[in-house]
């Protein structure tokens, strides 16, 4: 008899070939491959309203947010926005980018029952939504507040699953949350490489939010076992934050790590308080597998786009 596990595992290696069969099958930039492509697209009336949107045509009568339910590829409903790209995306195939694929089979092949995981930088939720079927808790942690009203939408009956509307850091206290277009580049932080091209991109609008450590959020909440850091260069921030419980404990930590020409200087010392931490970097594979790498060839590892890596002691 399969276990949870391995049932979501067969459906997510099956959701990811038929997409990867779509895309080889209509791939191409000309405007006729494009068209084909949105046109036998099975979700292509997801996108309608996203183009619109995007766009502006029709001018402000679509500048709104556009709620739709949707499927995760294991079945899972959910009310999300999808004329923000990241929701967009979420919502057409109920997984998150094929850049995302790697992480998703470890994640499903490692995390057990009795797992506490730490999803920091949430935005939709997919990995909290994932964790939450398997693990005794999840803790969500997206500072956007749109987003966090999203999720707690979502997950109002999920009593394993905590909301926190907060951005994690080294301290305590209030900052300015820079908004996007394109909600996966939210950021605390000023002059980082956004959405993963080496330009500055102009935000759209801010907002203040609150921050906390997770030494001080760990003081009155479960321990993780596993964490999950993915919040646009404040990653070296949030385990400075982390210190006191990091230097005594062991949990499994995954970064997202930004390619480009001259390492980014968030990356680099998120990495090297890890390694001061007795924690070793590791690349997955394909099949969702880790090896060891040593540290020191780690930053040319990504030349361009973005590579999620796992830190364990």
């Amino acid at each position: 008899m399969k276990n949870k596990n391995d049932e979501l595992l067969q459906k997510f290696e099956k959701t990811v070939k038929d997409w990867e069969v779509f895309i080889k099958k209509y791939e191409g930039s000309g405007i006729i491959k494009k068209i084909q492509r949105f046109w036998f697209s099975p979700d292509k009336y997801i996108y309608i309203p996203y183009l619109l949107s995007k766009y502006k045509i029709l001018g402000p009568l679509l500048n709104i947010k556009l709620y739709r339910k949707r499927k995760l590829f294991w079945g899972k409903e959910i009310l999300i926005n999808i004329n923000d790209p990241m929701g967009c995306a979420l919502g057409s195939r109920g997984i998150l980018a094929l850049s995302e694929t790697k992480l998703t089979k470890f994640l499903i092949k490692n995390l057990r029952e009795n797992d506490v995981f730490y999803d920091i930088g949430a935005n939709h939720g997919f990995y909290t939504y994932l964790a939450s079927e398997i693990c005794k808790e999840t803790h969500a942690f997206e500072p956007t507040p749109s987003l966090a009203k999203e999720l707690r939408e979502n997950l109002k009956n999920s009593p394993n699953v905590y909301v926190n509307q907060i951005a994690v850091s080294d301290k305590n206290g209030e900052v300015i949350l820079n908004l996007y277009d394109d909600s996966g580049r939210n950021t605390i932080k000023n002059n980082v490489v956004n959405n993963h091209l080496i330009r500055k991109i102009k935000h759209k609008n801010e907002v203040k939010v609150q921050t906390i450590t997770l030494d001080t959020y760990i003081n009155t909440h479960s321990k993780p076992t596993f964490i999950k850091l993915d919040i646009e260069g404040a990653e070296s921030d949030a385990i400075e934050g982390a210190k006191k419980f990091l230097q005594n404990n062991s949990p499994i930590i995954s970064i997202e790590i930004v390619g480009e020409e001259k390492w980014s200087d968030s990356a680099n010392n998120a990495v090297k308080k890890l390694i001061t931490l007795n924690y070793a970097p590791y690349y997955i594979t394909d099949t969702g597998e880790i090896k060891k790498i040593d540290k020191n060839y780690l930053p040319g590892m990504v030349k361009d786009g973005y590579e999620n890596f796992i830190f364990k002691k």
